[in-house]
């Protein structure tokens, strides 16, 4: 059964196990751009808890398609979320493994959200060694014939009852616990290799 998901900003653990488990990935390019989701948010664990990256957007007169929302570079937004992601991730075992790809994506000024998200997915997928073709949708998709998952990756997506995260080692979990389902660098940069099993 085919699975529809939305593009999405370093996304978090449970949509990249989505990928892993469903092969036949349908990735929604014409929706209208939906404020406070994933699309162009992600979840770090910071040193003070739970900690969101917004890369912000222009914003234009009337709704615009996702695949044609430019990204505003008002702010110097990337130097933060880098400066963040090294403070978050610093000490984890596998981030200098990864940072540099990570910050050459990060640091690129891409003009299009789609364009960024699109590059940390295929670079996530690399890393996970996941290999698959993943199809676009030509137009948006209405009522779509199979899973559509589009409506499942806001921040306040209540999924506690819907998945059972298992526990793996973070930077700061003597300070807070352990965090489930945060942006997918939680995972690589804190099991590398083993980040593919645990999905």
């Amino acid at each position: 059964m085919p699975v529809l998901l939305p593009y999405t900003y370093l996304g978090p653990i449970r949509y990249y196990s989505s990928i892993v488990q469903n092969k036949n990935i349908v990735l929604e390019g014409h929706e209208h751009f939906p404020k406070q989701t994933y699309r162009n948010r992600c979840t770090i664990y910071g040193a003070n808890g739970p900690m969101n990256l917004i890369v912000p957007v222009e914003h234009e007169s009337g709704e615009r398609s996702i695949g044609i929302k430019r990204i505003s570079y008002q702010e110097n937004w990337q130097k933060l979320h880098w400066k963040s992601l090294e403070t978050a991730y610093r000490s984890s075992p596998f981030f200098e493994y990864y940072e540099d790809e990570f910050s050459d994506i990060l640091m690129k000024q891409h003009e299009l959200l789609i364009d960024l998200n699109a590059q940390f997915m295929t670079l996530a997928l690399k890393i996970l060694d996941i290999e698959m073709d993943l199809s676009i949708t030509s137009s948006y998709e209405e009522e779509f014939d199979g899973l559509d998952l589009r409506e499942d990756f806001a921040p306040n997506a209540d999924l506690e009852d819907k998945v059972d995260f298992q526990r793996y080692p973070q930077v700061f979990e003597d300070r807070h616990g352990f965090i489930p389902n945060l942006s997918i660098v939680d995972l690589i940069f804190n099991q590398g290799p083993g980040s593919k099993d645990y999905l």
